[in-house]
């Protein structure tokens, strides 16, 4: 790449840099925080020769109103603002001189992040300056132009840094100026919940009669389960005796299977034989047959189905 390509490339750069904050501020999502610190504090501290440039408001313990940069050593003070107003170049001198920063800084730059005005000047802007102090708008009134121009009397390394410098940040679409908090946050509620197997499965012969189950329904009134519908079964027995359980068990060959501990007194202990109760860990069934394998998955579908139920979410 030669000089001329540098150049080039860099007054693209430079460009797309002006329309990001030409957008960011239309769109109320400008932070000059994150410019200073991520682009102007390496650029205009290679493209102004100011190497101890720093981001006044975080990088320095002292108190500097009306500016945002500052090199200590070379005693040159910098306010970054997308207002090009001469008013705006009146209040930030004003507020310069009247906090001392004269004595701190023999130079004060205003660096336009748009585009500057053709001209400042006024008896507004005189009277804000004292006459020991130099100040010329024409010079120190900036903007990218301001940058571009200063370019052009770089040789190749120089020209080569500021170069790497916009390429680092707004290359292949890199763009730094977005506020550390300025999109919009909403709660987002996702269809998960934390799954833990408990580590005992307790498994029962079903314990009453089956015609005398569906009699009862029948008599009851109640819906009659489907033949080969045996954990509607267990629920027409519970029903029967006027009894409600939650849902996270399952029924099989004959037998209950559920994580509740079934020689504890519920609805659902009292439907199975008691003296055919057997507690296993999980994989001691699910890992006896392929089939079992899948019975327990369907116990673990009922008890999924619950928590979904209970905690207000769609059921997966």
């Amino acid at each position: 790449m030669n000089l001329h390509a540098v150049r080039t490339e860099i007054s693209e750069l430079l460009a797309r840099f002006v329309r990001e904050i030409e957008v960011n501020v239309a769109m109320g999502a400008y932070d000059p925080n994150v410019v200073a610190e991520t682009v102007l504090v390496p650029l205009l501290g290679e493209v102004l020769d100011l190497p101890g440039l720093v981001d006044l408001n975080t990088s320095v313990g002292e108190n500097f109103p009306g500016v945002d940069l500052g090199d200590s050593d070379k005693r040159v003070a910098i306010q970054v603002t997308s207002d090009s107003s001469g008013s705006k170049v009146k209040e930030t001198l004003e507020t310069f001189f009247r906090h001392g920063l004269d004595a701190k800084f023999d130079r004060v730059i205003l660096y336009v992040l748009t585009h500057r005005q053709g001209k400042y000047g006024g008896e507004g802007l005189a009277n804000a300056v004292p006459d020991t102090f130099d100040f010329d708008p024409d010079r120190d009134v900036m903007d990218f132009r301001s940058v571009a121009t200063a370019v052009k009397s770089f040789q190749y390394d120089r020209a080569y840094r500021v170069l790497e410098i916009l390429r680092t940040n707004f290359e292949d679409g890199r763009v730094p100026l977005t506020p550390r908090d300025a999109e919009p946050k909403e709660p987002v509620y996702l269809n998960l919940i934390d799954v833990g197997i408990p580590d005992t499965l307790y498994v029962a012969d079903f314990g009453s009669d089956r015609k005398e189950v569906r009699a009862a329904l029948k008599e009851a009134g109640e819906r009659i389960p489907r033949r080969g519908d045996e954990r509607g079964l267990v629920q027409g027995a519970m029903t029967a005796r006027g009894e409600r359980f939650s849902a996270d068990y399952h029924a099989h060959a004959g037998q209950i299977l559920t994580f509740h501990d079934l020689s504890q007194d519920s609805p659902l202990s009292r439907v199975v034989d008691p003296g055919s109760i057997v507690a296993l860990s999980p994989d001691e069934y699910y890992g006896a047959s392929d089939d079992l394998e899948r019975v327990f998955k369907t116990l673990l579908h009922h008890c999924l189905r619950l928590a979904n139920k209970t905690s207000g979410r769609p059921p997966t």
